[in-house]
C-alpha cells in the first residue's frame, strides 16, 4: 500500500507542477526551461545525500544502473518533457495534460507487461479502466460527452504529434529507471538522474538563451527553479519509491490521475471554465483510484 500512497503523493506533486509550467512555458525555451527545472531538483538531492552521508556511496553505483538512469530520464525529461512544453503552445493544458496522462501509463503497461511480465488484479484492472475513461471526459472537457478530439488546425495537429511522442518517450523512460533502481539507493538514482540530464541540458539550455521572452526575469527563473523542486525532487522522490514497491504497470496508472488535482488549480489559478464532463470525469477517476488501490488495502 506504501507504493500507492507514493504514486498518488506524486500525482499531487506533478499536478502542482503542471500548474506552474504553463505560463512558464512561454517564457523560456523548453529545452533552458527543463535545463532550470533539473537544476532545482539536484540541489534538493545534493543536500539530502550531504544530510544522510551518502556521498561517498556515489562510487559504488553500477556502471549499467548508471548509464540506464541517466539514460532513462534525459529520454523522459530531456526529450519528453521538453516535446511535452512545446505541445503546450499548440494546445491548452487542460486537454494536454489529461492526454498523456491517460496514454502514458497505457504505454507503459505494455512494455511493462512484454519485458517484465507484470500482472494486475482483476479488481485492479477494472479501477485501470475507470479511471482512463474518466481522464477521457477530463481531455475532452467540452461538447457531447462522446466525441472524437478535433484535430482540424494544423496546430492542433503539431500539438498532438508532439504529444504523443513524449508519451512514448515517458513509458520507455519508466521502465528503464524501473531496472536500474534496482541495485541503487532511491537518492542516490535521483541525484544522479537529474545530475545527468542538467549537464545533457546545458549545452543546448546556453544556445537558445537569445530566444528567452522578456518577461521572463529572476522572479521567473525561480519560479522554475521552485517547479524542479517540486516536480522532479519531492515528486522524484516519491516516483521512484512508487516503482520499487509497486512496479511500473500500476505506478504509471495511479500517477497519470494528476488531472484530478490539477482540475481544482487550473480553474482557480488559470481560469478555466467548469464543465459537466470535468465534473464526470474527475468523479469516475477518484472512482477508479480507489478500485486500483483496493487490492493493497485487502493484501491482495
Amino acid at each position: 500500500m506504501t507504493g500507492e500512497l507514493s504514486a498518488l503523493g506524486t500525482s499531487v506533486l506533478w499536478a502542482i507542477g503542471g500548474v506552474m509550467l504553463k505560463p512558464l512555458s512561454n517564457r523560456f525555451p523548453a529545452v533552458m526551461l527543463n535545463a532550470i527545472r533539473c537544476g532545482g531538483a539536484v540541489l534538493v538531492f545534493a543536500v539530502i545525500l550531504v544530510l544522510t552521508g551518502k556521498t561517498s556511496l556515489l562510487a559504488t553505483v553500477p556502471l549499467r544502473s548508471a548509464v540506464l538512469v541517466i539514460g532513462g530520464t534525459v529520454l523522459g525529461i530531456g526529450i519528453g518533457e521538453n516535446l511535452y512544453v512545446v505541445s503546450l503552445r499548440y494546445l491548452d493544458v487542460s486537454r494536454a495534460y489529461p492526454l498523456s496522462a491517460c496514454a502514458y501509463p497505457i504505454v507503459t503497461m505494455a512494455i511493462a507487461f512484454f519485458l517484465f511480465q507484470e500482472t494486475i488484479s482483476p479488481l485492479a484492472f477494472a479501477g485501470i479502466a475507470v479511471v482512463l475513461i474518466g481522464i477521457y471526459f477530463l481531455a475532452a472537457p467540452s461538447g457531447r460527452f462522446f466525441t472524437g478530439l478535433s484535430m482540424n488546425k494544423p496546430q492542433e495537429k503539431r500539438g498532438m504529434l508532439l504529444l504523443s511522442l513524449a508519451v512514448i518517450a515517458w513509458g520507455i523512460s519508466t521502465i528503464a529507471i524501473r531496472v536500474a533502481t534496482r541495485e541503487i539507493d532511491p537518492v542516490l538514482a535521483n541525484f544522479l538522474r537529474m545530475t545527468g540530464t542538467a549537464v545533457v541540458l546545458l549545452p543546448f539550455a546556453l544556445a537558445q538563451r537569445r530566444n528567452v521572452s522578456r518577461q521572463a526575469g529572476w522572479g521567473s527563473i525561480g519560479v522554475a527553479v521552485a517547479n524542479g523542486v517540486i516536480s522532479f525532487g519531492l515528486g522524484g522522490i516519491l516516483f521512484l519509491s512508487a516503482l520499487q514497491k509497486s512496479g511500473a504497470s500500476l505506478t504509471s496508472v495511479l500517477t497519470s490521475t494528476s488531472p484530478v488535482f490539477l482540475l481544482p488549480m487550473s480553474i482557480i489559478f488559470l481560469k478555466e471554465k467548469v464543465t459537466a464532463k470535468l465534473i464526470v470525469g474527475a468523479v469516475l477517476s477518484v472512482l477508479g483510484i480507489c478500485l486500483t488501490v483496493l487490492p493493497g488495502l485487502m493484501g491482495g
